[in-house]
């Protein structure tokens, strides 16, 4: 969602496509056996000269051990899958279309996992691909799914309280009108200094 739909040059962003650079340069040397051809071509993409097939494999980075992130996303993972029967049962009803049009109160056991999700709820409906999402302590982990009655932003399609609320950008949800308008008056000062302006 964040390649797509925040500015281009935001932190998230940014980061994001920090990690998939990371994540491509390791994963095409441990392809390159399997897929000879396309991963000598995806390793010439990135502007390597050499053939992917002379490299190393990627060795661990000790200084990249966490434990306790691991052990938490492991539990967020568990949780996705939970989410996902829900929305799968609420499909089958016609009580939603996606799980973008749901709203998901989502009961925890964890209480580590609980309160990394409280803190990052904005995070976890991204990753959990969620528009409205509730989570409180429970004695087991589990999802109950309604439709949400927030509006549906037009470019992110994800629904929020925003939505119809932004005069300029009345389709649009917060996020996006900032992204359209930092874009608008880009355009122009780009517009205005061709023009002499």
């Amino acid at each position: 969602d964040r390649m797509y739909c925040d500015a281009a040059d935001s932190k998230r962003r940014r980061a994001t496509q920090t990690v998939m650079h990371e994540i491509l340069h390791s994963m095409i040397p441990l392809l390159a056996p399997i897929t000879v051809f396309t991963a000598d071509e995806a390793w010439e993409f990135l502007g390597h000269k050499a053939s992917v097939h002379l490299e190393r494999f990627p060795r661990p980075d000790a200084s990249q051990d966490a434990p306790d992130i691991i052990a938490l996303m492991d539990q967020v993972l568990e949780l996705r899958g939970v989410i996902g029967q829900a929305v799968e049962k609420a499909r089958k009803e016609n009580l939603i279309g996606n799980a973008l049009e749901g709203k998901v109160v989502l009961t925890v056991k964890d209480a580590q996992t609980l309160a990394w999700l409280g803190s990052h709820l904005e995070d976890a409906e991204e990753f959990f691909i969620l528009s409205d999402l509730t989570v409180l302590p429970g004695d087991a982990d589990s999802a109950e799914i309604a439709r949400t009655e927030r509006g549906r932003c037009a470019r992110c399609w994800r629904h929020r309280d925003s939505v119809g609320r932004i005069e300029a950008h009345a389709e649009l949800c917060d996020r996006c009108a900032e992204v359209v308008e930092k874009n608008s008056n880009d355009g122009e000062a780009i517009r205005a200094t061709a023009a002499g302006g």
